[in-house]
């Protein structure tokens, strides 16, 4: 009885803890595994971005699992706030970018991006024009691929700017471009860095102003009648620094002209100091110069060692 007894209640505890395993296994299928899986599966089919949300299984809300579809529903909202906020931001990006695109393209200056070898990353169209650029639709060349009269000074220009990137400090000058047909135009270059070893510049047509300024220096030192220099252009021809070319001065000197312009007037004195500058010019060399300093008062500057007949 006892051997008999013993494994009959062997057999009843087994097959208790057969129950009761049976019974643990099917509590975690239904209610563990079962809403996992089918919170997996909705949530491999979820759009985010739609701003849809996971339903929580049914008897779950008050449970871990409904906890857990809340926390992924929490996270799915701040991931769509974040794209929505992202989409918003390119949005904004691409209009800014067109603004500015049209802005550079439709500028009346010319804007261009070079390094300081003076390669050009970008330009537009008025750049083009106003450099006689030789193919606008080629790829970006070089800023000096134009006819400057002193590239070097532009390209100086540029690296100045570059060497002293850090201050911000733009830098400008004119220049002067030649044209294919002998044409010339003034320019005003302007650039200041960037901060990536390149240079944004503009570049506005000056040949007006330029034009103006040179006729004002001009008229300043000479005179309006005869052409010759002025007294202020006598001093700007002779050269008086340590080793210069030795000169000559000659000064020729109108007696009784004072007399003329009374008795027959100024048109008539005028066409006489004209006749005299026509003479006084056919007696100069290439390097001389004359000079009107007074009424009736000319001086000539004969460079160099003069043995001449008069």
């Amino acid at each position: 009885w006892t051997a008999s007894n013993s494994w009959f209640t062997s057999m009843l505890l087994a097959g208790q803890l057969a129950v009761v395993i049976a019974a643990a296994a099917a509590a975690m299928i239904f209610l563990v595994l079962r809403p996992i899986k089918e919170t997996s599966d909705r949530l491999h089919g979820l759009d985010a971005a739609s701003g849809r949300r996971l339903s929580v299984p049914e008897g779950h809300e008050r449970t871990e699992v409904g906890r857990l579809v809340a926390d992924i529903n929490q996270l799915t909202g701040r991931l769509v706030e974040t794209l929505d906020h992202e989409r918003s931001l390119r949005r904004r990006q691409e209009v800014d970018q067109r603004k500015y695109q049209d802005l550079f393209d439709n500028a009346g200056s010319g804007i261009f991006v070079a390094d300081r070898d003076g390669v050009l990353d970008s330009y537009n169209r008025a750049f083009v024009e106003l450099t006689w650029l030789p193919d606008r639709e080629a790829a970006p060349g070089r800023l000096t691929d134009t006819q400057w009269q002193e590239p070097e000074q532009l390209l100086s220009l540029l690296r100045t700017c570059l060497d002293n990137a850090a201050g911000r400090e733009f830098q400008e000058g004119d220049f002067l471009l030649l044209g294919r047909r002998g044409d010339e135009r003034w320019l005003h270059v302007a650039v200041v860095p960037l901060g990536d070893g390149s240079a944004q510049g503009t570049v506005t047509d000056v040949t007006q102003r330029k034009h103006e300024e040179i006729s004002a220096r001009r008229l300043a030192v000479t005179d309006p009648l005869t052409g010759f220099a002025n007294r202020a252009g006598l001093h700007a021809l002779v050269d008086l620094k340590p080793g210069a070319m030795p000169f000559a001065l000659v000064m020729v000197d109108l007696d009784g002209f004072k007399q003329i312009n009374d008795a027959l007037g100024f048109q008539v004195g005028d066409e006489l100091l004209l006749g005299v500058a026509a003479r006084l010019r056919k007696m100069l060399a290439a390097p001389d110069h004359a000079a009107r300093i007074g009424s009736d008062e000319f001086v000539l500057v004969l460079a160099g060692e003069q043995d001449r007949d008069k």
